[in-house]
């Protein structure tokens, strides 16, 4: 629990197994910017089973879509090609080597009722605003170019 590295954040509760496997944990980075997210960097050394539970003590179950296991080369695993996702949201990883990335993408924006209108639909409002200039430039440009 809150266990620092060097040029990492703090880890929080997480919760990492090895069986018939060495793993030596290089970096975690979590982002909670537009969207959240969480980046958990290992070596692995004997081709064992590894769990690994990021402890984001989340308000929902997440998905198999918002993980991934990538390993060198920047090769994303597929769920079932070396790794599953349990319903606690721990990652089982089985017979990989070397390094191994586990992430977690939560693309849900976060949603506050008490903001105001125009920060609630600040997208919309943008997008509207620019195709309404875009549209302004070409009406210019098209009565322009008849006179």
């Amino acid at each position: 629990m809150d266990l620092t590295l060097s040029s990492s954040q703090p880890l929080g509760n997480l919760t990492v197994g090895a069986e018939n496997s060495n793993v030596i944990i290089s970096s975690f980075r979590a982002f909670n910017a537009s969207f959240r997210s969480a980046l958990l960097r290992f070596t692995v050394e004997g081709g064992g089973k590894q769990t690994v539970n990021l402890g984001l003590n989340l308000s929902r179950p997440s998905d198999k879509s918002e993980w991934s296991v990538v390993v060198p080369n920047s090769v994303f695993l597929p769920e079932g090609e070396n790794w599953r996702l349990l319903p606690d949201d721990t990652v089982v990883i089985t017979g990989l080597t070397g390094n191994v990335s586990v992430v977690r993408y939560s693309f849900r924006i976060p949603f506050d009722e008490n903001l105001p209108f125009y920060l609630r639909h600040s997208v919309a409002i943008v997008t509207a605003a620019i195709l309404a200039a875009v549209i302004s430039v070409a009406v210019v440009i098209k009565v322009r170019a008849r006179g």
